[in-house]
């Protein structure tokens, strides 16, 4: 009727089991094919793109890695300050223990904060840098890359941050960590469009 009178179409019924009304048109059936494609049909779980290796991917600057470092450990002091007034705000814990109970506490949080995020491959202060942790393949670091990972940068925290600094003078700007646990920081998509020079007029 709608057709005849010249007026707009009406909303087509939904299939059961699809949320919404649905408006018929070369539109729709564009956008629902595009979208349609990122899935998996035959279980319905997302298929995410296939992971580039480092070979295809920008190495993250050492400056850029150091920033990132930098927001992470500041994150790692403020929670770290808000769990102690929480815990112990007279300090008597770490007076009645006979150690530095403050210290050992910002120890633990700071390993693992450094475990979640270096499995994940990414943390709020690589994301801000833009930068990510990946594997030569390209993929998510994982528990077991990322547990060693966070040992081994204790070491290279503890060794006068040498451990740190090698990747400074390092081709592929990795730290002592990055080499044992067979990890990379490269750029993020991002990060690589910030990167590159303006266009001409």
């Amino acid at each position: 009727m709608s057709e005849m009178t010249g007026g707009p179409p009406r909303p087509q019924r939904a299939p059961r089991g699809e949320p919404g009304p649905r408006w018929g048109g070369p539109a729709e059936e564009t956008v629902s094919r595009t979208a349609s494609d990122s899935w998996n049909q035959s279980d319905g779980t997302l298929a995410l793109a296939s992971p580039r290796p480092v070979a295809e991917r920008v190495i993250a600057p050492f400056g850029r890695r150091a920033i990132g470092f930098l927001i992470d450990l500041l994150l790692v002091v403020l929670l770290a300050s808000v769990i102690e007034a929480i815990v112990d705000p007279n300090g008597a814990a770490a007076a009645s223990f006979g150690f530095d109970a403050t210290a050992l506490r910002t120890f633990v949080l700071q390993f693992a904060y450094q475990w979640v995020w270096n499995s994940l491959g990414w943390s709020p202060g690589k994301r801000v840098v833009g930068v990510e942790l990946v594997t030569k393949e390209g993929e998510a670091p994982g528990v077991g890359r990322g547990l060693a990972r966070t040992m081994v940068a204790v070491v290279s925290g503890n060794a006068l941050a040498i451990g740190y600094l090698w990747a400074w003078r390092q081709p592929q700007r990795r730290t002592w960590h990055d080499l044992a646990a067979g990890t990379y920081v490269v750029v993020t998509a991002r990060g690589k469009e910030e990167e590159q020079p303006p266009a001409g007029p």
